[in-house]
């Protein structure tokens, strides 16, 4: 697997967002994958928003999302191997949920 994860756009015009799921386990790789969600009432669906300090981004770690390679800083890495348990996680999570080199975004 080398292949870099690329995001698909989002429709700014709508309701639209990015949420992760991320994937059960208790070690070991950490993968996710990232959809389309709305806000529109009778699709939404729960999910946790993670709020974490950045930290360096001069040192990475990689995560597969969608089964693909995504760089994140050490401690969003971190925070995710934590939050990892028995069951899949749905999450918002601001460095991963946006498109960081999107402006519009």
């Amino acid at each position: 697997m080398t292949e870099l994860f690329r995001y698909s756009p989002l429709d700014l015009a709508g309701r639209s967002f990015r949420l992760l799921m991320l994937h059960q386990g208790m070690a070991g790789e950490i993968s996710c994958n990232i959809f389309e969600a709305s806000l529109e009432s009778d699709s939404a669906m729960p999910y946790e928003a993670l709020s974490y300090a950045w930290g360096s981004t001069d040192q990475s770690e990689t995560i597969t999302a969608n089964g693909k390679i995504l760089h994140v800083t050490k401690n969003l890495y971190s925070a995710l191997g934590h939050l990892r348990n028995k069951e899949n996680r749905i999450l918002w999570v601001d460095a991963i949920c946006i498109d960081q080199t999107n402006l519009q975004e």
